[in-house]
């Protein structure tokens, strides 16, 4: 493969990855909600449930609160947005 293959195409492509127990998730920079990016294109997976719910990006100030308390249960019913302040 070349040197500026990057997404799917790239050797160390995964779809998803854990990190700190949250799922992230590899965005491409033509996505509409890639502004929500970390580096190198991954979102966290909740945000990203949640912005596309609310059809906007979230902003950096928005924290999503996981009702259950599992961190890997990203579904809409889990989540709930919240502010840094709210969610302590």
């Amino acid at each position: 493969m070349g040197g500026n293959v990057s997404g799917s195409a790239h050797y160390k492509w995964r779809e998803k990855i854990i990190t700190n127990d949250y799922i992230a998730v590899h965005i491409n920079p033509d996505d509409f909600f890639y502004p929500m990016a970390m580096r190198q294109g991954v979102v966290l997976e909740h945000r990203l449930v949640m912005a596309k719910h609310l059809g906007r990006c979230l902003h950096a100030w928005e924290e999503e609160h996981h009702k259950n308390g599992d961190k890997r249960d990203n579904r809409i019913e889990n989540l709930e947005l919240t502010t840094r302040a709210g969610h302590t």
